[in-house]
């Protein structure tokens, strides 16, 4: 188990989280929701240990991140962040490859893992192109096959998490179904898998457990339908929604009703004052 626990962030004397505990269990898909700002990405940098905690720790299996060798947490820790900049122009099969640096294990076992990541993403047929000549989508499709591939998805490494910082912001519609059918593959398979997620329909059909953040601290957490409910969603993002059934999975749909006139009153009001 990945967990947070009691955990605080502050930056320039401003709290980003407080108080914050997360736990993601091996073979769980945890979606972590909430208005921008809320202190999601700060929160799977936590996780990751990417940051510095004023307050609180970070265990993997009990054990602190801090205890764990650099190499050893890189095999059993991968995290797709928002935004991957590359300073040099790979081609994709390269970029796939970088993930299998923490790896001793022969090229040739590293190209069949990299080879099988980009076919689970689509992107096999890219493999000799040059990195920097993709779409925004492509580009997030190669690095979640890079990922992919430094976790050795599909093989037996022990426990394994796989951290994803809304990893679907630049994908058409079918390519972020078949991102989070993927991770929902890795889960299977006994992956914990944490995601940042702005659209509450594709977190209502994939994830085990949501999270719901709000200024830094956790207001809600449970399953999808205890979650994904009118009062919280009102809650955490100021908008009304209506909740009813997916007329295929049994998971909850929402419909936001934004009520424009009440928050172009409010804007209005700010500005003048």
């Amino acid at each position: 188990m990945l967990t947070l626990d009691h955990a605080s962030v502050v930056a320039d004397d401003v709290d980003l989280i407080r108080d914050v505990s997360i736990a993601v269990s091996a073979g769980k898909v945890v979606a972590l929701v909430g208005a921008n700002g809320a202190g999601k990405t700060t929160v799977l940098r936590a996780l990751s240990g990417d940051v510095e905690l004023a307050s609180g720790r970070v265990c993997l299996d009990e054990t602190h991140l801090s205890d764990l060798a650099p190499v050893e947490l890189a095999k059993r820790r991968a995290v797709l962040s928002q935004k991957s900049l590359l300073a040099f122009d790979f081609t994709v099969l390269q970029v796939v490859l970088l993930g299998r640096t923490p790896h001793d294990t022969r090229h040739t076992e590293d190209l069949d893992v990299a080879c099988a990541a980009m076919q689970s993403m689509e992107v096999e047929t890219l493999a000799s192109r040059p990195y920097s000549t993709l779409s925004g989508g492509e580009q997030q499709r190669v690095h979640m096959a890079r990922v992919l591939a430094q976790l050795s998805v599909g093989q037996t490494t022990g426990t394994r998490y796989l951290l994803l910082d809304e990893p679907t912001s630049a994908l058409d519609l079918a390519h972020q179904h078949d991102l989070l059918t993927t991770a929902r593959r890795c889960a299977d398979d006994g992956v914990g898998v944490l995601v940042v997620l702005h659209d509450l329909n594709l977190t209502a059909q994939y994830a085990d457990e949501v999270v719901v953040m709000k200024q830094g601290r956790v207001i809600a957490r449970g399953a999808p339908w205890e979650v994904l409910t009118r009062e919280i969603i009102h809650e955490a993002f100021d908008i009304s929604a209506v909740i009813t059934r997916h007329p295929i999975k049994a998971v909850p749909l929402i419909v936001p009703v934004p009520d424009t006139s009440t928050r172009a009153k409010l804007r209005k009001t700010q500005k003048e004052t």
